[in-house]
C-alpha cells in the first residue's frame, strides 16, 4: 500500500511538472503578446500608407480631368470672345455679361481644384461631389449660351 502511494504521489507530481513544462510561463506569454502586437502594428501602419497612396492616386487622377475640362471651358469661352468681337457693334450687352459670368466662374473652379487640401475621405467625397456638380452646371450654361446665340 506504502508503494501504491508512493507511486502515486511520485506520478502526480511528473503529471503535475510536465503540464507545467508545456504551458508558457508569463514572461514567454508576455513575449509572444508584444510580438504579436508588434506584427499588428506594422501590418495597420502599411494598411495606412497603401490606402493613403490610393487616396492620392484617386485625387491626382480627379485633379488632372478637371484641369482638363477647365482648360476646354477656356478655350470655349475664348472662342466665344473672339466671335464677340468679330461681331457688329449690335452684339447683345447680356451676351457678353453671361460670357463674361461664365468665365468667372470657370476661374472659381479652377481656384477651388488648386486650393483643395486632402482631408478625411467623407470630406473628399463631398468636396468631389459638389466640384461635380458646379462643373457640369458650368459645362451646361456653355451649350446653352451657343444654343441661345443661334437662335
Amino acid at each position: 500500500m506504502k508503494n501504491k502511494i508512493i507511486v502515486l504521489v511520485i506520478s502526480g507530481l511528473m503529471t503535475g511538472s510536465t503540464l507545467n513544462s508545456c504551458s508558457p510561463s508569463p514572461e514567454k506569454k508576455v513575449d509572444e503578446a508584444q510580438k504579436n502586437l508588434d506584427e499588428a502594428k506594422k501590418e495597420l501602419n502599411q494598411a495606412q500608407r497603401d490606402a493613403r497612396d490610393e487616396n492620392f492616386r484617386e485625387w491626382q487622377k480627379f485633379r488632372n480631368e478637371s484641369e482638363k475640362k477647365i482648360r476646354e471651358n477656356e478655350a470655349e469661352i475664348y472662342e466665344y470672345k473672339s466671335k464677340m468681337k468679330k461681331a457688329d457693334k449690335k452684339t447683345d450687352k447680356e451676351y457678353c455679361e453671361k460670357i463674361d459670368e461664365l468665365e468667372q466662374k470657370n476661374k472659381e473652379l479652377r481656384k477651388r481644384i488648386e486650393d483643395y487640401n486632402e482631408g478625411d475621405r467623407s470630406r473628399w467625397e463631398e468636396f468631389k461631389r459638389e466640384f461635380n456638380h458646379d462643373m457640369d452646371e458650368l459645362g451646361h450654361a456653355l451649350k446653352d449660351l451657343t444654343v441661345k446665340n443661334t437662335h
